[in-house]
């Protein structure tokens, strides 16, 4: 799903430029490729947030978080509104146990687009790793009124994730330096 977006992403902003366009059919099934795609659009033209974004999508999709960091806090750079961005960077950091680091960047999105049921999801299960089991079930609730599908696939693995913490209070080592 994700490489059909990026390719309407390329379609939409760069096919009227022929110097791109052959690099468009093969990133469909490649996503090295179309990380190659959006370092070239970036080298030719002006810096473009929402391909900077979408190069981070795929550098998560490859599991390079670092990169998908990268990309993304540039794409901010460029539109510091961008809630996707920071929902999406915010996740990255929450998935790669970088909890308390990941909680700024999913209330900032919420602020800026109250209706990112992932954002709130994604905050609630930082939140729930963080101790604040009421704030949790608060961001749980948002989300799942916003998006009533994630009920199922998320409450069993609350659930599981609070009965172990109920046994063994998560320990987090030392913050990385800023």
């Amino acid at each position: 799903m994700l490489r059909f977006a990026i390719l309407s992403y390329l379609q939409r902003k760069l096919s009227p430029r022929p110097e791109l366009e052959s690099g468009l059919g093969p990133f469909l099934g490649d996503l090295p490729c179309a990380i190659a795609d959006f370092d070239r659009a970036l080298e030719v033209y002006a810096p473009m947030s929402e391909a900077y974004r979408a190069r981070g999508d795929v550098s998560f999709d490859q599991r390079q978080f670092d990169s998908a960091i990268g990309d993304y806090s540039k794409a901010l750079q460029l539109n510091p509104n961008d809630a996707t961005a920071y929902a999406n960077r915010g996740s990255i950091r929450v998935a790669r146990g970088d909890v308390r680091d990941g909680l700024p960047d999913l209330s900032r999105a919420i602020e800026l687009d109250p209706t990112k049921a992932l954002a709130y999801a994604n905050r609630g299960w930082e939140r729930l790793l963080l101790g604040d089991e009421l704030g949790a079930d608060q961001d749980f609730a948002r989300c799942f009124n916003l998006d009533p599908t994630l009920r199922a696939k998320l409450e069993c693995l609350v659930d599981q994730t609070k009965k172990t913490m109920e046994k063994k209070p998560p320990t987090f080592g030392t913050p990385p330096e800023k």
